[in-house]
């Protein structure tokens, strides 16, 4: 190899790597200012979310004791006599992310479902699926079809909930 080329080399990946440098950087720079604007927002979109579910509840975070596939965190709404409690759920498949808040009360009954996140790539069927399905309280999974034009996605909430029920009755 020529000594010319050697230093053209030489050169561009030094310019290539103060690039990538800057870039990191910035990066990272970005992120730190962002980063509390973020938690900030979900905060808010979990409170919005807790008050759709049950408007005057005062709710109390338990701490999770265990690995969950779906569950994020669990809610007990404390000033409820029917033993109510309110999870956070979150999946993802091949066709996106939905995260869930569902209100579950005794007797098993999930009486209420907010959708805090939908990216699937048929978000609005799937968004359909829960509305057709959960509109009304329902305290069983069995009869529930997924098969809806967005079938993954709706198997994946279905699994979401069945994991939030089990959950529910194991502590109740």
């Amino acid at each position: 190899m020529k000594k010319e080329n050697i230093k053209i080399y030489t050169k561009m990946a030094i310019i290539l790597a103060s690039i990538a440098g800057v870039c990191g950087l910035l990066i990272g720079a970005l992120n730190e200012v962002t980063n509390p604007i973020i938690i900030k927002n979900k905060l808010e979109s979990e409170d919005k979310a807790l008050k759709q579910i049950c408007p005057n509840g005062i709710f109390e975070k338990e701490k999770l004791n265990k690995e969950y596939q779906y569950i994020v965190s669990i809610y007990d709404v404390i000033n409820v006599n029917d033993g109510s409690k309110i999870y956070t759920l979150s999946g993802k498949n091949a066709y996106g992310q939905i995260d869930l808040m569902v209100g579950i009360r005794l007797e098993s009954t999930i009486f209420k479902i907010v959708t805090m996140t939908n990216t699937e790539s048929y978000g609005s069927t799937v968004d359909e699926f829960i509305d057709n399905n959960f509109s009304k309280p329902i305290n069983s999974l069995e009869n529930v079809d997924v098969k809806c034009g967005a079938t993954y996605g709706a198997k994946l909430v279905k699994s979401m909930l069945n994991e939030a029920l089990e959950d529910f009755n194991r502590g109740n």
